[in-house]
């Protein structure tokens, strides 16, 4: 009987890690200081990843093994635009369709598990046009983060790609140049 209830409990568990999961990410915007005379921006977020688009990242089992793939429930690009809207917007930066171009490319948003961890991982390409459609502004923001685990449930892996989404935002905005090349070159962005 013994052997039986751990077999079951065994099956039940190894189960876990090979089943897909459709998670929320929440992204949840962090204090902001507003950009005085920032161009209005016409914002565009485009899917840059190379790999499974599908998947933010894949559980795993207890011994390292690839499990059941983790899905976000929104579209990845609908998150970031959201994200980066949000936040600019307590910035005081306008969104509009006739500002600045500014283009970000999602090169990378996924969560890969370690032992007793979450790692999160987002890559944004930032791009700033002028109204010629000269580049003003190139830049590669990498966030990451790293959250404790006891399960490779998921809904961590929602946790960590969310903390690191915030980790680039934050450093996307507190880049000076970013911030130079939205206030000194207000007129030449928006003519």
């Amino acid at each position: 009987m013994r052997f039986a209830i751990i077999v079951v409990l065994g099956a039940l568990l190894s189960g876990c890690a090979f089943s897909e999961v459709t998670v929320d990410v929440n992204y949840k915007p962090g204090t902001a200081t507003p950009i005085a005379n920032a161009a209005p921006v016409n914002l565009s977020v485009s899917d840059g990843r190379t790999e499974d688009r599908t998947r933010i990242s894949t559980k795993t089992n207890g011994y390292g093994a690839e499990g059941g793939a983790v899905h976000s429930s929104r579209n990845v690009t609908d998150l970031v635009q959201d994200a980066l809207s949000s936040e600019m917007k307590a910035r005081g930066i306008d969104l509009t369709s006739s500002g600045a171009p500014l283009s970000v490319s999602v090169r990378r948003f996924y969560c890969q598990y370690h032992s007793v961890t979450a790692v999160g991982e987002v890559i944004l390409d930032v791009s700033l046009t002028d109204a010629k459609g000269t580049p003003a502004f190139t830049q590669t923001y990498t966030g990451a983060s790293d959250i404790p685990v006891l399960m490779f449930n998921g809904g961590n892996a929602a946790d960590a790609v969310a903390a690191a989404l915030k980790d680039a935002i934050g450093k996307m905005f507190g880049d000076k140049q970013l911030v130079a090349a939205l206030t000194a070159n207000r007129v030449a962005l928006t003519r």
